[in-house]
């Protein structure tokens, strides 16, 4: 509960810190935060302030989804505890659109450097008997292919790309391969629900063995 409390906190604060602009409008969007850096707990700047919206972000960690005005944002993200005028390591901007869902994702490219990417995500469940499998390359590591037994779900995602299937309610046994090969990153009975969106981020390195799966679901 504690966790939860600081992470309404800290977006009240973000609220506070957006644009006149937007503010005027009373559009709204909404936005999820997804730490998929390893090893890096971080602290989370918005516009350019100088107090963190998100302290101690750990990685693996989603912060969200938050309904906030719609507008221009800048996204600053520091090691946590360091200074808040240093380098960030981290940086991006985007724009949130009304009515719309997005994810920010801290995350490696395929060759190792960390970025920001942001997703648009749906905001329609799927249809009464099928379930949304959302698949995010944002590993390092090379394109992919997602497979279910000889089936291909979802072939060469490259970094950071992400692609959407509906399927029919029911458990998947799922492998996340090296796209062409049989060369397996990771596997897992996936259980999806009907009327259930399930986002799915490769992050971490496959060099540096930290590759791992996060799913999150709406």
């Amino acid at each position: 509960m504690r966790k939860l409390m600081t992470v309404v906190a800290a977006f009240a604060l973000l609220f506070a810190l957006v644009p006149a602009g937007a503010m005027a409008a009373e559009k709204t969007g909404n936005l999820s935060v997804v730490h998929g850096v390893p090893g890096v707990p971080v602290d989370v700047y918005v516009n350019g302030d100088s107090t963190p919206v998100l302290t101690g972000f750990e990685p693996g960690d989603q912060a969200g989804p938050l309904e906030l005005p719609a507008g221009p944002y800048s996204v600053q993200i520091r090691p946590a505890g360091a200074n808040p005028g240093s380098a960030p390591i981290i940086e991006g901007s985007f724009t949130l659109l009304p009515n719309r869902n997005f994810s920010a994702v801290a995350h490696l490219e395929e060759d190792g450097d960390p970025r920001l990417t942001v997703f648009q995500d749906p905001r329609n469940k799927p249809g009464r008997k099928n379930a949304r499998l959302i698949v995010r390359h944002t590993a390092a590591a090379p394109p992919v292919d997602v497979v279910s037994g000889k089936k291909t779900l979802i072939a060469n995602l490259t970094n950071p790309q992400g692609s959407r299937r509906q399927l029919r309610a029911g458990t998947y046994p799922v492998k996340v391969v090296a796209s062409g090969t049989e060369i397996t990153a990771f596997e897992a009975d996936l259980k999806l629900r009907a009327r259930t969106t399930y986002s799915v981020y490769a992050i971490g390195s496959l060099e540096d063995d930290t590759f791992q799966i996060l799913v999150f679901t709406s």
